[in-house]
């Protein structure tokens, strides 16, 4: 095993920047390794999965936010069960 530790690719989705701040300072706190993507709303981050340019930036886990406007957790979640694999 290498030294070197892989850095997980993390989508966080939530429309409070504060929230998003607070996560990856808890990331850094714990000493994860992690190449964090942050979206303001689901429709933002369905728009980057969808787009074929990011198919290498394609994240490892995703947190959502349920609560949000333009596309909630709900909703994203509906839409991303419909895209496929490529």
């Amino acid at each position: 095993m290498s030294s070197e530790q892989r850095k997980v690719a993390t989508c966080i989705i939530d429309d409070d920047p504060i929230f998003i701040y607070g996560f990856k300072k808890l990331l850094q706190l714990k000493g994860l390794q992690a190449k964090i993507q942050a979206f303001g709303n689901g429709e933002e981050a369905i728009d980057f999965l969808k787009d074929p340019r990011n198919h290498d930036n394609l994240p490892d886990i995703i947190f959502i936010d349920i609560n949000m406007p333009v596309m909630d957790g709900w909703e994203f979640t509906r839409v991303f069960e419909e895209i496929q694999s490529q």
